[in-house]
């Protein structure tokens, strides 16, 4: 048996964990995208179901979720269309940006994870934590 965590606000609902009951030998477990490192790229895609509605795909879940629920926010460019954070977690430092610019809202998020390097080139202005 399996319970769901779930994350709701106003514009968002972020699956947080997922709490597991093995019912044969009732061992509990958790799994929580909060405490798991974020691989160093995630790529999302938007899906086109039948009836045209369009819906996040995996990654792009993870994605929001991860924005959502653990990561700060602590430099911008591109006009606000790239965007640097840092996770609470790790501390290591992800950059958010939109590679398919021209479909309608930038498109599926790209998250990558950047060194300091990439931060002192791009964000000359943002002093890491």
């Amino acid at each position: 048996m399996a319970c769901l965590i779930v994350d709701l606000d106003e514009e968002h609902a972020s699956i947080l964990g997922i709490d597991i009951l093995d019912t044969t030998t009732n061992i509990r477990g958790q799994f929580s995208h909060l405490h798991m490192r974020l691989p160093d790229e995630l790529v999302g895609n938007w899906i086109v179901g039948p009836d045209g509605r369009v819906t996040r795909d995996e990654a792009e879940q993870q994605i929001w979720a991860a924005v959502h629920n653990r990561l700060k926010k602590i430099g911008v460019r591109d006009g606000g269309w790239t965007t640097l954070y840092q996770d609470s977690v790790d501390k290591t430092l992800l950059e958010l940006s939109f590679p398919q610019g021209e479909m309608q809202g930038g498109g599926p998020a790209r998250l990558t994870r950047v060194g300091i390097e990439h931060v002192q080139e791009f964000y000359p202005d943002v002093d890491v934590p």
